[in-house]
């Protein structure tokens, strides 16, 4: 393994150990996570519901640069996965339709998108999409059930593989791959910073 990587690992599990100190199941996957991870296992690693996955969507979402660099060696690994899946499915299908929920505070976040209808939004995360609508309103009434909190949007993508081909922004179906696999549940995944018009 190249010093480079030995030290983008180091800091990885040193950041991890660091957020979770104090949480003892977390800190057990953790150690599982420095004795098993390989890096054509990245998606398998972020999609299940541990410390990798929380702590870094909170560091791409907040634009934690210091989190974002500590935890370069898995976004890397991540996106040159994902992007091994684009590659080989380029042209099957071109076009797809996803849906997703998000959870948004009621007010601010809610009356951005509102005012910006036909415009575009950026996301800096990975993001997790399913092909079915059905799904994903699930999703969106489970949300909707806590008022005054926050409330479930539904996004509905429509995602063109020669843009994001010309943007560099890969996607991927990665039911295969996901630790996250339950019946009539799937999820395509696509790139750090997307762009998505809204309509």
């Amino acid at each position: 393994m190249p010093q480079l990587e030995i030290e983008a690992r180091k800091e990885l599990i040193d950041v991890c150990h660091q957020e979770y100190k104090n949480d003892q199941k977390e800190l057990q996957f953790i150690e599982e996570f420095r004795s098993q991870y390989v890096p054509d296992k990245a998606i398998h690693w972020y999609t299940r519901n541990t410390f990798l996955f929380r702590l870094l969507n909170q560091a791409l979402r907040t634009q934690n640069i210091d989190i974002i660099f500590k935890l370069r060696l898995i976004i890397v690994d991540i996106y040159k996965e994902l992007n091994q899946l684009f590659q080989s499915n380029i042209h099957n299908p071109s076009i797809i339709h996803v849906y997703r929920c998000q959870p948004m505070i009621l007010v601010e976040k809610l009356e951005r998108l509102r005012n910006n209808l036909n415009g575009l939004i950026s996301i800096n995360s990975f993001l997790s999409t399913s092909t079915n609508k059905n799904i994903a309103n699930r999703f969106v009434k489970k949300m909707s059930l806590k008022p005054g909190e926050t409330v479930g949007v539904l996004f509905e993508m429509t995602i063109d593989a020669r843009i994001a081909k010309t943007a560099d922004t890969p996607f991927a179906d990665i039911k295969a791959f996901s630790a996250y696999q339950r019946v009539g549940v799937d999820g395509v995944v696509m790139g750090a910073s997307v762009g998505v018009s809204i309509r």
